[in-house]
Formats: C-alpha cells, sequence, structure tokens
C-alpha cells in the first residue's frame, strides 16, 4: 500500500482522472462512428450475407462516355464467375447463392394515373438491386430487375401522394411513356441531412432498367455492383479489376466492406483535401454521395478518436514506467526467491531419501 501510495501521488491521481475522461469520451466517440457506419444498410450487404467475414461487396461507378449496357453486365458476372470457379469458391450449382449483382442508371420518366401526372427522377435497375439497397417501403414488395415483365415500378410517398392522393395504391395502374406499369409498392421518404443534400429529388421512382431506356431516359448504366467470396484481404476487388476492362478514367472501384473501419479512415485522411475533386467523369448515386458523406465525418472522428486514446496511452505507460522505476523487488530478489524455493525443494527430496533407506 505504501508503494502505491509513493508511486500514485497528487499529481499522478489528476492525471489519471483527466486520462479516465480522454478515454470516456473516446470510447463514446467510437460508439457513435460505429453506429452511423452500421446505419448505412448500403454499405453492409456483406455483413448482412455472412457473419464469417468472407465476402465483400464491389461498387464500379461508370462514367457515361464508356457505354456500359446490360449486355457488358452480363458479361461481367459470367466472367467473374469463370475465376471463382478457377479458385474453387463457386461451382454452378451454388453460384447463385454466392455470387449476386445489381446494376442502375439514374434518369427521368413521366408517370401517369388516371388522377393525375409527375415527372420524377428516376432508377433504372437490374439484377437484386434492391439487395444492396434495401429502401424502406410502407407497403408492397420489391422486384428483381432480371423478372421476365418489365412491368412493376415503386414509387416513394412523395410521388405516391402527387398521383394518387394516398399511400395505399399498391396494385393500382399507372403509364410510363403510355405503357401499363403496376405498382409493386411504396418506399418512405429519407429526409436526413445529407440524404437530402445528396442529390436525391422531391420524388423519386424505382423501375426495370428496360423500363427506363424504353420510356424515360435512354441512358448507359452508371452503376454495377456485385457481392462475391473474399477469402483473403483483396481477393474480391482484384478479380472484379481484372474482369471490368474499363479504361481507368472512365470508373472508379469502391470496395464497401470495410470501408468504414478505424484504421482505413486514417489512412484516407493525407487525401481529404482532393475528395471533392472528381478526376473520373463519373457521377456518384445518392447512397455513394451519402457514404461519401458519413466518410468525411468519420475520417474527422477517427482523428479525434485517436488524440483522445494518445492521452490515457501515454499516461499508462508513465505509470507503468513510474513503477518500475519506484519497486522494491528487483530482478536479482525474485531469481533468489526462485533459487530458495528450488533448494528447498531439493533439501526436502533429500530428506526424503534418507528416511526411506533407514526404514528399509
Amino acid at each position: 500500500m505504501a508503494y502505491l501510495r509513493e508511486v500514485f501521488q497528487k499529481k499522478q491521481i489528476k492525471w489519471a482522472i483527466v486520462s479516465f475522461v480522454f478515454l470516456l469520451a473516446a470510447l463514446i466517440v467510437t460508439a457513435l462512428s460505429v453506429r452511423k457506419a452500421n446505419s448505412l444498410t448500403d454499405q453492409n450487404i456483406s455483413r448482412r450475407w455472412s457473419d464469417d467475414n468472407d465476402y465483400t461487396s464491389i461498387s464500379v461507378f461508370i462514367s457515361e462516355l464508356a457505354d456500359i449496357r446490360e449486355r457488358d453486365v452480363q458479361g461481367y458476372y459470367y466472367g467473374i464467375k469463370a475465376k471463382l470457379t478457377e479458385e474453387s469458391l463457386i461451382n454452378d450449382d451454388d453460384a447463385g447463392r454466392k455470387l449476386v449483382q445489381a446494376y442502375s442508371s439514374v434518369g427521368e420518366t413521366q408517370i401517369v394515373s388516371n388522377t393525375g401526372s409527375v415527372k420524377v427522377t428516376t432508377l433504372g435497375v437490374g439484377g437484386d438491386f434492391f439487395l444492396f439497397h434495401p429502401v424502406k417501403l410502407v407497403s408492397g414488395n420489391y422486384f428483381s430487375g432480371d423478372e421476365v415483365m418489365k412491368d412493376k415500378v415503386i414509387l416513394d410517398k412523395n410521388a405516391a401522394f402527387s398521383l394518387f392522393g394516398s399511400y395505399d395504391i399498391v396494385g393500382q395502374m399507372v403509364e410510363i411513356g403510355g405503357i401499363r406499369h403496376i405498382v409493386a409498392g411504396v418506399a418512405e421518404e429519407d429526409t436526413g441531412y445529407l440524404q437530402k443534400l445528396s442529390g436525391m429529388s422531391d420524388s423519386i421512382a424505382y423501375v426495370s432498367y428496360d423500363t427506363l431506356c424504353k420510356y424515360g431516359t435512354d441512358r448507359p448504366i452508371d452503376v454495377y455492383e456485385v457481392l462475391l467470396p473474399n477469402p483473403v484481404g483483396s481477393f474480391g476487388k482484384k478479380i472484379v479489376e481484372e474482369v471490368v476492362a474499363i479504361d481507368e478514367g472512365k470508373m472508379e472501384i469502391i470496395e464497401n466492406a470495410g470501408r468504414f473501419k478505424f484504421y482505413k479512415l486514417l489512412m484516407k485522411v493525407p487525401s481529404f483535401p482532393i475528395r471533392s475533386m472528381n478526376l473520373k467523369g463519373v457521377v456518384y448515386p445518392y447512397w455513394e454521395n451519402v457514404a461519401r458523406g458519413v466518410e468525411g465525418y468519420l475520417m474527422m472522428a477517427a482523428l479525434v478518436g485517436t488524440f483522445l486514446y494518445l492521452v490515457p496511452i501515454v499516461y499508462l505507460i508513465y505509470i507503468v514506467s513510474r513503477m518500475w522505476k519506484m519497486r522494491t523487488i528487483h530482478i536479482r530478489d525474485i531469481k533468489q526467491f526462485v533459487d530458495n524455493l528450488i533448494d528447498a525443494h531439493r533439501r526436502k527430496e533429500y530428506f526424503k531419501e534418507d528416511e526411506n533407506e533407514e526404514d528399509n
């Protein structure tokens, strides 16, 4: 007790309190950062898909100049599948469960109902888009971009009310480009601060990519996304880079899995001043704009957290060093203690042997 009183004097106790406060603040910053990162469901499909951390999700943002269409996307799928088969990571029987893709493009459509008409920003989607982006539905269900009938539409609440004056409209008919489509669902509006700054319009609709091109804005695909096995490191990303053979100046590839990890955020800090410079001619969709906004906040949080953690760490090193210098027991004392124990054991064994000889 006297030893501890000598080590922890008044000055050291004050710094212990300060260090505890800094540690508590650091833990709070870390918890809030993790909570914010986990709130982005668009970025967490690999964790939702598997708890074993053996999948990754890759997003490829593509310039309009590359003119990527559905035939190109199908080529990517089979190219990635072939490489994964070579590595014995998938086979023909389970490819659908181990390799998932989606693609999309943003444009505009004029949607007409019996009671109104509205021009909306429209996402033309294909593959398992809603698996990657599970927008919250007020009612109804998602549709698959691979369905044979390309006649379904999901409206957000704003568009639904403009067209019908109600949100209970699942199964109602609308016309897009003069062609009848079925309202499959109504999506909740995301009213977050970053969401409003990310490019989300007042009204938004989701249709098949085929519908967008035929009856709305005929645009090439600008986002390709894939979920695939990732046994180690950046294995999955390297495969996608090899297969998606687009000029680097016309695309940007981002690995979403783990992009908000503490050390990755710190590694991106030096590039923070040029983050707003888009040198590849790609247009980010709203969900990537949100992710980049959150990433910017988390980079700053990582810097603050590093400083906050540094104070208690330095204090701990100082205390351990102080305790070592002021110790009353030295290595030679410990060595002597051990030697004494060994000698005592040997003497005990020696006398025991003598007793046994006398008995015989």
